[in-house]
């Protein structure tokens, strides 16, 4: 029974030369095409203060890190992050991008990508502070010195939001007629998609140490709130 749940998904999926791979993978059919958009959409405007809520609450998460993050930035938003995200969007379907639609010349890689789905009929799922806070709270099923989530959960949203190299974010939220892959009713979907991506295989999301002891050089002209700027 579906119920009132809200369903979610990540990925972060990166192919290339590199021999690291993602930490942790749930992907769905990630080499096959979206399928074509076939219900009708309406894309949320994506005002100033809607960007705004989606990168404080981002950087509050990651303010929020424990252990505390030597080398946390803070992340900025990015436009044409966010015209991958409302691509992805458009397409209606609960599942992970082909990874082809989330390059950009400005990454090396594909773009890191969370996805949430919900109900228009509970306000909250409209709400980036609230998409980006269900997958924060994740952290609690993360084991920082094991690099590992709980049996049986997923941490991978999480992992992405405070990773530390990522420093740029784009987010969409649609209301669709129907979402390919879930049962009626829920119509609302949303896409953040980083860069650059995170969760490496073999690699936490950040170095353990005083806040802003190890910034990277062009972000070390102030510390706020526990983040490199």
């Amino acid at each position: 029974m579906w119920g009132l749940a809200v369903f979610l998904c990540c990925l972060n999926c990166l192919f290339g030369k590199s021999t690291t791979t993602p930490v942790m993978d749930w992907s769905f059919n990630r080499n096959e095409e979206p399928p074509q958009q076939a219900n009708a959409f309406e894309l949320i405007a994506m005002t100033d203060q809607l960007k705004g809520e989606f990168v404080e609450s981002h950087n509050r998460a990651r303010s929020a890190v424990s252990p505390t993050a030597a080398n946390m930035v803070a992340v900025a938003w990015d436009d044409d992050i966010q015209e991958v995200a409302e691509r992805n969007a458009r397409m209606c379907a609960f599942r992970h991008s082909d990874r082809n639609n989330r390059k950009i010349g400005k990454f090396q890689y594909a773009l890191g990508e969370n996805i949430f789905v919900g109900m228009s009929r509970a306000p909250s799922h409209k709400q980036p502070s609230a998409i980006t806070k269900l997958w924060a709270d994740e952290y609690k099923y993360y084991n920082f010195h094991s690099n590992s989530c709980q049996t049986g959960k997923m941490c991978g949203h999480y992992t992405q939001i405070v990773w530390a190299d990522t420093k740029k974010i784009g987010c969409a939220i649609g209301k669709c007629r129907s979402i390919a892959g879930l049962p009626h009713g829920f119509d609302i979907i949303a896409f953040c998609n980083y860069g650059p991506t995170g969760n490496w295989w073999g690699r936490r999301p950040y170095q353990i140490g005083a806040s802003c002891s190890a910034c990277p050089s062009a972000y070390s002209r102030q510390c706020k709130n526990d983040l490199c700027y």
